[in-house]
């Protein structure tokens, strides 16, 4: 069964963001980028318990070929996108 997912302000913005630097970079890796986050949101949508918790209620859930981490919370039968963070900028990731 697949969940609902809402992604919150923070979140549309840290992708907005990073698809402009990756386009930036090169024409069509803001596509690779946007496709592998919306495979992820798939996955997460279909087993939102499956990824780490890091506290009490957040998830998260790494990026496979980008170096990037998406945090979120599952709740009442929703995913709730809380950020998608460069895995640098992640302190919970930067301290491994």
């Amino acid at each position: 069964m697949s969940h609902p997912v809402a992604l919150s302000p923070r979140a549309k913005d840290d992708l907005n963001q990073a698809a402009m630097w990756y386009r930036s970079r090169r024409t069509g890796l803001d596509s690779e980028f946007m496709n592998e986050i919306g495979d992820h949101l798939n996955t997460i949508a279909s087993f939102p318990t499956g990824a780490p918790r890091i506290g009490r209620t957040i998830r998260m859930f790494p990026l496979s070929k980008f170096p990037y981490v998406i945090t979120y919370r599952f709740s009442s039968g929703t995913v709730y996108i809380i950020r998608v963070v460069h895995s640098r900028r992640h302190p919970l990731v930067r301290s491994r």
